[in-house]
Formats: C-alpha cells, structure tokens, sequence
C-alpha cells in the first residue's frame, strides 16, 4: 500500500534515531507484529541544499539549538510523473517542524538557476492546502534559494520502508537501508571547508530507525520493545554524507568571493505579483 501523494504539509515532531545492526532491527519488528503495519516500501532520493558557507552542515555539527535543512525529496513512484517534495526541515531544540510544497522536479531546478517558479501551477498543484500556508513556505524557500544562495551539494539514495502504529496515526516509523551518497555541488558554488570534528559514517551493515511521534505519551505501547533498542543516537544523513564526500578535502579558496551578481532572478513579491 502506498501512502498518497498529497499530505499534510506542515509536521511538529519529535524523533529518535537508532543505527542498528540487522538482526537487531529484525527483532524489533518481530515483536511489534500486530502492533504496526506497513505501509510504504520504495526507494527515496534527497538532494540537499546549503549556502556556500555550508551554514547547515555547521549548525547541526555545533548543535545549535536553531537549525534547518533544505531538500527536493522524490519518493520511487515519483520518478516517472517527475513530481518531487521541496522540504525545509526546522528543528528548535527536539522539536522538528517539516514545511514542504509538492513541484515539478524540474521547476525547482529552473527556481534554483534563474529565479523562475510558474507560481499559480504550483498553487493548483498544492490546493490540498491552504495558499496562505503554500505561500509561506514558498517565501522561505525563495529567502534561502535567492537571497542566500542555497545550491545542491549533495545526494543520498536509500530504501525506506515505513511503518504506521495500528490506530493511531501520531507514531510513525521509518527504516533505511543502503544509504548511498554523491557530490552534487559545482564548483563556483563554493564549499567551505568541513569542520573535523563530525566524522560520524556509516558502516555498510547497519541501518537506520526512526521513530517520529507528537507526544512521548504515544509511544506507551512500545515502551519495551524501544527501551531494548537502548538510547537514541545523533545522527544526520546530510552531515554524514557532506563529511563522507568532503571531509578529507583541503579547505577551497575564495569562498566569501560569491557576489551578489549571481543571486539573479525574480524575488518573491516580482513572482506573487503575476498571479
């Protein structure tokens, strides 16, 4: 069964991660059988956007309590329609806030170039929500892609199967398996260099669990089975692919030469006002 194309746009969370070795994650869902049920199995591919600072990947490395990830997820059943998720990924504090507009694949990539977005296609794609919420969210992605020059600079690739708690849709869980990682920066679009002190990777036999949920209450059914799994790990696909990718990388020259002559294209209230 697949989850619908269409969903909420906005989600506040909480989530925990676990790097778990198979037959631990086997174990797991031997022992929620009748509890969960499957409701997704597909590949999904992220590419990952961060200014030329790579202010991202420094905030999440330092932990600061305000920090936020830029995304254009595509789920497998949208390879072929071209569709994709732009997704910005806010966390304050444990608190982790998801905005997030369905596009055309390659409308983002004409956003991110040259400025151009067909806003009231975009509208119609997204009228599963209210305009005022898709407008909010297109400003903020507007702010980070043209004011300050959020580009791609990274890829991951991964199966993920996901899993719903029976009766009770405030508790979902993920597993991804054979993470895969890939530079998708250009080289005008300058790295900083990557801070040492993040050297997390991950070993080719482990996976990942995620365990989302809107309550610590919501989780009472579960109690035993996570307290097994132990404590909740800090882990980030995006900071462990930009270390894995570029890590050992000497620090590249000219970074704060960006001038604003590149931020071409149309501004937000320039877009808004053509509808």
């Amino acid at each position: 069964m697949n989850i619908p194309i269409k969903q909420s746009t906005y989600h506040k969370r909480f989530e925990d991660k676990y790097l778990l070795l198979p037959d631990t994650t086997e174990l797991f869902f031997d022992q929620l059988q009748g509890k969960i049920s499957e409701k997704e199995n597909a590949i999904v591919e992220n590419i990952y956007f961060d200014c030329p600072k790579l202010s991202s990947y420094e905030d999440s490395v330092n932990k600061r309590e305000n920090r936020l990830k830029l995304r254009l997820r595509q789920y497998e059943r949208q390879f072929e329609t071209g569709d994709a998720f732009f997704e910005i990924k806010e966390r304050a504090g444990d608190i982790v806030n998801k905005k997030r507009l369905l596009v055309k694949k390659a409308w983002a990539f004409d956003f991110v170039n040259s400025g151009d977005l067909p806003i009231r296609k975009l509208l119609e794609l997204n009228s599963h929500i209210k305009q005022a919420d898709a407008l909010e969210t297109l400003e903020k992605l507007s702010d980070l892609i043209q004011l300050k020059a959020f580009r791609p600079v990274l890829k991951t690739r991964y199966k993920r199967t996901s899993y719903a708690l029976n009766g009770d849709r405030a508790v979902r869980i993920t597993l991804d398996q054979n993470l895969k990682f890939r530079s998708e920066h250009k080289e005008e679009h300058f790295l900083a260099p990557v801070s040492s002190s993040y050297k997390q990777t991950v070993e080719k036999n482990r996976e990942i669990l995620e365990i989302k949920y809107l309550r610590s209450e919501d989780l009472f059914s579960l109690e035993d089975q996570i307290k097994a799994l132990g404590s909740p790990q800090v882990f980030s696909k995006y900071c462990t692919g930009i270390y894995s990718t570029f890590g050992d990388n000497d620090p590249v020259i000219g970074l704060d030469s960006l001038s604003t002559a590149r931020l071409e294209g149309q501004y937000l209230d320039n877009i808004l006002a053509s509808i």
